[in-house]
């Protein structure tokens, strides 16, 4: 048996909400942008982004303070973090998008 199992769940419960909120805000960036081509479903501490423009965005991410995976030529890796976090991650992939599309 585990001996934190209250801090445990109260710490899976953290992350899972931090998922939500940032899947909920990546889905209308990913819709709204035809260089994010979709999401996959994840029931893991990440979103996975296929898109074709993945090198382009991963280093003006950098640009932008804020870190990400580029696990395949193709794909981008954006992990869960704090409501902070999230938020400057959905502006900074918003802006980078933006600017790539303009």
């Amino acid at each position: 048996m585990l001996r934190h199992g209250d801090e445990l769940r109260a710490a899976v419960a953290e992350i899972n909400k931090s998922m939500s909120e940032l899947v909920a805000g990546l889905a209308p960036i990913v819709d709204n942008y035809d260089t994010l081509e979709r999401m996959l479903p994840s029931s893991t501490n990440f979103a996975y982004i296929i898109t074709d423009k993945a090198p382009e965005i991963f280093e003006k991410m950098q640009d932008h303070g804020v870190l990400i995976r580029q696990p395949q030529a193709n794909a981008l890796r954006i992990n869960c973090g704090t409501a902070e976090e999230n938020a400057a991650c959905l502006a900074a992939l918003e802006a980078v998008v933006k600017e790539l599309e303009a």
